[in-house]
């Protein structure tokens, strides 16, 4: 005999032996879960694996048991009706037939059941009177009985939960609706029943007219109303008022601001001059060094015209450049002192709330007539004339140096070797920039000064200007065969400050440097075979341009690095590795010197301490100081034999 079809347990698993059915388990619930969002989402799953069932063979049927899983879910959703399932489940638990359940889930879950609740009790109704589920002891053999068709119902097949849940939802509506329709009667009744508050009841021979006491609660209402609009007409004109102000102490605001951006501009303006002033001082002292060294390659041609004039155009750019060096300061600190002042207005109308904008503004025209005090003065310290000066002088000294640059170029005061290279930046090398300076012995090492005397068995090595044991003027180092090494024209309290000189042993130059403040400031020169090979612009430190120097026929050819070629580059390469190594030589040189003069210091300081000359008079002992002071000399005329015996064997 072939097995009837059994539609909870091919579409929803529920086997034979779980049964009868509760709404838990139609659900695919465990027993009594109580989450609602559990419980609905069960409900959509389950509704979902009949949904495609709703067209076909067993259409009817699966729409019949989608209503069941509809009611449980109902009904597990309500808290009124899940607690009265619940406990009509509970107690109808029968026990088992080896004792009873160990707990209600154990009871829920078991297959021995008592006939089962309905699947939706209504919440009135007590466990006791719960009728059976319709479908609580269903099997495959017995399937429930015939319902009416979906269509009968008004239930589609894909909207038959929508249109259910719908007609619950307008139930519920309408009863909240009575409900609050009964509460409204019952007030009102009890508002028509209760006594009034003063305990009199209207007289209804009154009429239409009304009792002192009403009379007197108008009088009140009145008088309060008019005070009401009174406060509001103030309110209102209060507000009107302080928008006034407000339009007008930012209109104030926005006129001081102006005031303030116009005198910043003046500042600026001043401080543009200034720059332009220093600018134009810095180019006229560049070309008064040109002209000054075209005034000495004039002389050593022998051209003494050309040379004076040079000399003279020098000198006036010199003056011209010290005085628009000095306007650009004075414009500028002027100009600064205005901007300080400027900026401290605007931050202070800036900052200002509305009441005290009036205030603010007072004081901020304060600062800016300050400001424009300062920004006369700038205008009076002449920037602009004295640039416009020193541009003048400029171009004289420009001019006067590529007079004798010409004159050489002619060849007829040409001298033999004489270098002279002009760079695309207007800066020019000569041959008198690299020679030993005229009666430099006398210049540079006055007989008396405090000197240090170096020597190496028994021969000079090295004499240095000192002040407290730190170089300060000119210092010069002499090779064993007492050619001439390095001389540095100047030193300031430890720190290079001038020009440096290095020779080879044979007397060739090998490196030229200008140095300020102990930084390479101006022209540098690597020689090769005492010719310039490589050349540097610095500025304060900074190198700004470079060079390499290619020669051909005795005539320099100087090439920027952004121009060279493949070669040239591995040339200049070379170049920078021999700098590099040269001025590494001299700084390790320069180092040992210093700790040198400054043990030597020590030493001589400390006898004086140790009281050798404490018996003394103060200049004694000053005068003594100073001998001592002079290292390897027993007087000046000894120390200055021994230098110039040196220097004659070095051909200068």
């Amino acid at each position: 005999m072939a097995t009837k079809f059994d539609p909870y347990a091919a579409w929803l698993g529920i086997q034979q032996a779980q049964r009868p059915l509760t709404n838990y388990q139609l659900l695919g619930l465990v027993p009594f879960e109580s989450k609602g969002n559990v419980i609905e989402g069960s409900a959509q799953q389950q509704h979902a694996k009949l949904a495609p069932l709703f067209k076909g063979e067993h259409a009817l049927l699966a729409k019949r048991i989608a209503f069941e899983i509809e009611s449980a879910r109902t009904c597990l959703l309500n808290p009124a009706t899940k607690t009265s399932y619940d406990a009509g489940l509970r107690s109808r638990a029968r026990p088992m037939p080896d004792g009873q359940p160990t707990s209600p889930t154990e009871a829920a879950t078991s297959q021995h059941y008592a006939p089962l609740p309905p699947m939706c009790p209504t919440p009135s109704a007590p466990p006791s009177v719960v009728a059976v589920n319709s479908h609580a002891e269903r099997s495959s053999e017995d399937l429930p009985p015939p319902l009416p068709s979906v269509d009968d119902l008004g239930i589609s097949d894909t909207h038959a939960m929508t249109g259910l849940r719908r007609r619950n939802a307008r139930r519920q509506m309408w009863f909240t609706l009575g409900t609050v329709g009964v509460s409204a009667l019952i007030v009102t009744v009890v508002l028509m029943v209760l006594p009034r508050p003063d305990g009199k009841e209207k007289d209804p021979s009154a009429g239409g007219e009304s009792s002192e006491p009403e009379q007197v609660s108008i009088e009140k209402k009145k008088k309060a109303a008019a005070e009401k609009k009174a406060a509001a007409e103030k309110k209102a004109a209060a507000e009107k008022k302080a928008a006034e102000e407000k339009k007008a102490a930012e209109e104030l605001r926005t006129v001081v601001e102006n005031e303030a951006g116009d005198a910043e501009t003046l500042a600026e303006d001043e401080i543009h001059v200034a720059q332009a002033a220093t600018k134009d001082a810095k180019l006229a002292k560049r070309a008064a060094t040109r002209a000054e060294i075209a005034g000495d390659t004039a002389k050593e041609a022998g051209d003494a015209k050309a040379s004076e004039a040079a000399k003279q155009a020098a000198v006036k750019a010199n003056d011209a450049a010290d005085a628009a060096a000095n306007a650009g300061t004075d414009a500028r600190k002027s100009a600064e002192r205005a901007e300080e002042d400027i900026k401290e207005a605007k931050g202070i109308i800036a900052s200002a709330k509305i009441p005290d904008v009036a205030q603010a503004a007072k004081k901020a025209r304060q600062l800016l007539t300050s400001a424009a005090k300062a920004i006369e003065e700038a205008k009076r310290a002449g920037a602009g004339e004295a640039s416009e000066t020193a541009k003048q002088a400029t171009n004289e000294a420009a001019a006067a140096a590529e007079k004798v640059v010409n004159e050489k170029k002619d060849g007829d005061r040409d001298i033999p070797g004489l270098v002279h290279i002009t760079l695309p930046s207007g800066n020019v090398l000569t041959e008198s920039m690299f020679n030993v300076p005229e009666d430099w012995q006398e210049k540079l090492f006055p007989e008396g000064a405090n000197v240090f005397v170096a020597k190496d068995r028994g021969s000079v090595t090295g004499v240095f200007n000192l002040q407290k044991a730190k170089l300060h003027g000119a210092a010069a180092t002499l090779y064993e065969n007492g050619h001439l090494q390095t001389l540095a024209v100047g030193y300031s309290h430890g720190n290079r400050n001038g020009c440096l000189r290095i020779w080879d042993k044979d007397g060739k130059r090998s490196f030229y440097a200008e140095y300020r403040n102990g930084g390479k400031h101006g022209v540098l020169c690597l020689f090769q075979n005492g010719m310039p090979w490589l050349i540097e612009e610095n500025d304060k430190g900074t190198c700004q341009q470079e060079y390499l120097v290619k020669w051909t026929q005795d005539s320099p050819h100087v090439r920027p690095t952004d121009q060279l070629t493949g070669d040239e580059s591995k040339e200049i390469s070379r170049a920078r590795e021999q700098l590099a190594a040269l001025e590494e030589t001299l700084y390790q040189n320069e180092k040992r010197l210093k700790q040198k003069l400054a043990e030597w210091y020590r030493k001589a300081d400390q006898e004086i301490k140790n009281g050798r000359f404490a018996g003394g008079a103060a200049d004694r002992r000053a005068a003594e100081s100073d001998r001592v002071r002079i290292h390897n000399a027993q007087n000046a005329a000894t120390m200055n034999s021994l230098w110039r015996n040196a220097l004659q064997r070095s051909g200068f």
